[in-house]
């Protein structure tokens, strides 16, 4: 995905998938408050999407 992201596919796509991670985020919160969870590129250890209590602190997607 990250291959296309400029295309229209991917960024619905990853819309989407950013919902699903939103919802996992608040169900963790849920158990473990004030949980980071961070999404790597895959080729590296930069910080991809970046959520905390069901909230999105940081989304690299299209940058």
């Amino acid at each position: 995905m990250l291959k296309f992201k400029d295309t229209q596919k991917a960024q619905e796509t990853w819309k989407k998938s950013c919902e699903y991670f939103v919802y996992s985020s608040n169900l963790i919160n849920k158990v473990l408050s004030d949980m980071v969870i961070n999404i790597l590129y895959p080729d590296d250890s930069k910080i991809l999407l970046s959520l905390k209590n069901g909230q999105i602190i940081e989304d690299n997607f299209t940058k």
